[in-house]
């Protein structure tokens, strides 16, 4: 099966349009870390930092209006900004209590970051750092869990 199979209409709020599979999953309050960790929020790869993403990972300070947000199987994804500037980016999901799943993040396909931890069960929100950034128009910002995430929802930036 292609995990970048998308539904054939968008929802379009704004600048950015959703594409997920599947729509509805609801984050919980409580999360299971596999292990207390000192290290950095995300550890950005090569093509990440080539992209300009940093280790200083903070939530966005505001959620504008042309926000999305969205579900494919048990993964989720916001994106928050306007026009082409990303001011916002996280995922989290619903994984079985015995996995331990770590956050991954995507540009146009490529690896850009991933979660430093692994976490069990309902995993808290991961936010992407190095934001606000500006995308090129049509770029495509996708999510995934592994080990134990289905889905891989996405949002296409667009002006």
């Amino acid at each position: 099966m292609n995990k970048h199979l998308y539904l054939k209409t968008s929802v379009v709020l704004g600048a950015l349009a959703l594409f997920p599979l599947a729509l509805g999953l609801a984050p919980e309050a409580s999360a299971t870390p596999a292990a207390p960790s000192a290290q950095p929020a995300l550890v950005i790869t090569p093509a990440g930092a080539a992209l300009g993403f940093t280790t200083s990972a903070t939530p966005a300070s505001a959620v504008t209006p042309d926000s999305h947000s969205g579900c494919n199987g048990n993964t989720c994804i916001d994106v928050y900004g306007s026009g082409l500037v990303v001011t916002g980016w996280d995922t989290y999901a619903q994984l079985a209590s015995n996995v331990c799943g770590y956050a991954y993040f995507y540009v146009n396909g490529t690896q850009v970051a991933r979660s430093a931890s692994c976490y069990k069960g309902d995993t808290p929100t991961v936010y992407m750092s190095g934001l606000p950034k500006k995308f090129a128009n049509g770029t495509e910002l996708c999510n995934e869990w592994a080990p134990g995430g289905t889905g891989y929802p996405c949002a296409e930036v667009e002006s």
